[in-house]
């Protein structure tokens, strides 16, 4: 394996190829280091990219099927960064990857709540699909561990989201 790290970058951000059709930042949208979960969006945020708004260029919130396209990368597991707890996918034949934190979600309870607590905060890591075109699907990637027998396996699935759900984005940038 080839242990230099190629850095490439689009407007002015680091991106990772990760064996997947799209590049993946490197950190969340609002974040400053890999391990930071960056900022918090509720589901009426998401409607427009917020994404393409705050990083321009070809970036954007990633699609429900680029999303399921980290299922199939064959290196996933749990670490900590910098004392935070997450995930690392990355696929072999790019020996690269990216951290996602355990960000876990905040669920507004109701418009009185000024002060949400973030639930599953280093167990769990969500992250928000983009919403797709006359569709009803509200879909969010989720980053977990499964149990088989004694052992304990990182897992990660597309599931169906919540509108009171406020989770992080993780941009991606298309290769073309």
């Amino acid at each position: 394996m080839d242990n230099t790290k190629k850095i490439l970058t689009h407007n002015g951000r680091t991106m990772v190829d990760i064996g997947t059709s799209v590049y993946w930042a490197e950190i969340n949208l609002e974040a400053i280091h890999p391990q930071d979960t960056g900022r918090y969006y509720a589901f009426s945020e998401i409607k427009e990219d917020p994404v393409r708004a705050a990083w321009g260029g070809k970036w954007r919130m990633p699609t429900i099927e680029e999303l399921r396209q980290l299922e199939g990368c064959n290196y996933f597991r749990r670490m900590q960064l910098n004392g935070v707890q997450g995930f690392y996918i990355a696929h072999f034949a790019k020996d690269e990857g990216v951290f996602f934190p355990a960000a876990g979600a905040i669920y507004a309870k109701d418009n009185l709540n000024s002060n949400p607590e973030v639930e599953y905060f280093g167990v769990t890591g969500y992250y928000w699909a983009a919403i797709e075109q006359n569709t009803d699907n509200i879909m969010k990637l989720a980053m977990d561990d499964t149990t088989s027998g004694e052992n304990i396996y990182p897992c990660t699935m597309v599931v169906s989201a919540f509108d009171n759900e406020l989770l992080p984005i993780r941009p991606v940038c298309p290769k073309d």
